[in-house]
């Protein structure tokens, strides 16, 4: 600023001298920095002058643009691709905060952008057609049943090479879940569940990852990496002899009538469940002189055991604890088994249930 010089025998207030830019920014800025106005016209200043991306949610410096690049974001952005014809600009009016839905950017664009994406979703067309190795498709929950019951060998080569997830249908608006072994059976990396519901299939997916004790990922049975065989087919019998330290779910005082289910849970003919006889009035340290319940499980890699204990009612019968575990991860011989709550919470240290386990190859 220049200040004019005072007049002969008097003091003349200094003259400031700006620019028509600067003193647009004065008045621009003299709002405060609590006031809307203020906030609105600096970040719109940024993007009408050079098209900065700043009002979406990121800290780049002023003049970032695709015509500019930032050496604070390291590579140079010229690598990027530049919009083509059609594509709407990142500025825009001073009376209008951006809409990121609102940019369209051709199909050119956008086939660029995706090679920069790890996974890149895909519909299934055939299992004929190979894919790349970072495609991912998403299969129903209807469709994986199917290609489970007709093309389960082809979707299990598909997932080779390839993932998929499958999520649940539609109409479970009551937030319960599929099965899912099925899928994991053919190979399916990813099976969506809804946590937040205690239910069986929600229990079996965690009894799946106890194998790594519930941290990361589990890795599929080597036939579905290319690494080795199917494991040997095995004849599984499961003896429960006791219940122990039961907990009163039903908060009355009503005794309950103790019973357990003993179920596999895998792909065809593995698929089975017995009960054991109901133990009357003893909902505490129920026995069980049943005899013992024989599986022959033909895939014990992806198979599933489950054991729940029941309680007995003249209408409809109340879940009391449960457990879920590979079968692969079976030890032979008398074994304690920790019971757990729906939504897999532990009991108790001494709740459980003594079994007896006996696994033998099928020749």
């Amino acid at each position: 600023p220049e200040v004019a010089s005072a007049p002969p025998g008097g003091r003349a207030p200094p003259r400031l001298t700006r620019s028509s830019t600067a003193r647009s920014e004065n008045r621009t800025s003299s709002t405060g920095p609590h006031s809307m106005e203020g906030h609105r016209s600096k970040s719109d200043r940024d993007l009408s002058r050079d098209g900065s991306l700043s009002d979406f949610g990121t800290d780049y410096s002023p003049g970032l643009s695709f015509a500019d690049p930032s050496p604070r974001l390291g590579p140079s952005i010229d690598s990027l691709p530049r919009p083509g014809p059609g594509v709407e600009s990142l500025t825009r009016s001073a009376t209008r905060r951006p809409q990121v839905g609102s940019l369209r950017m051709s199909p050119k664009v956008v086939s660029r952008f995706e090679s920069l994406v790890s996974l890149v979703g895909v519909k299934h067309a055939s299992f004929d057609a190979p894919g790349q190795v970072f495609e991912i498709t998403s299969y129903s929950e209807l469709k994986a049943a199917k290609l489970c019951s007709s093309a389960r060998d082809q979707w299990t080569r598909h997932n080779l090479r390839q993932l998929s997830r499958v999520y649940p249908k539609g109409t479970r608006v009551d937030s319960s879940n599929m099965d899912p072994v099925r899928p994991w059976s053919a190979g399916a990396q990813m099976v969506a569940l809804n946590f937040q519901t205690g239910d069986e299939p929600m229990q079996l997916n965690w009894g799946r990852f106890l194998e790594n004790k519930g941290f990361g990922y589990v890795l599929r049975p080597a036939y579905m990496r290319e690494t080795g065989l199917p494991a040997i087919p095995v004849r599984l019998n499961i003896k429960v002899l006791s219940c122990q330290r039961l907990p009163n779910n039903l908060g009355s005082r009503d005794i309950a009538d103790v019973f357990c289910k003993v179920a596999v849970h895998g792909v065809g003919s593995d698929a089975k469940e017995f009960n054991t006889e109901v133990v009357m009035d003893n909902g505490f340290n129920p026995s069980f002189a049943g005899p013992g319940f024989e599986f022959d499980v033909a895939d014990r890699d992806c198979a599933m055991l489950r054991i729940s204990v029941w309680d007995q009612d003249a209408t409809t019968n109340e879940f009391i604890a449960q457990m879920s575990m590979p079968v692969s991860c079976l030890r032979t011989g008398y074994r304690h088994v920790p019971l757990f709550d729906a939504h897999n919470g532990r009991l108790g240290v001494t709740t459980g249930v003594l079994c007896r386990i006996r696994m033998e190859p099928l020749v």
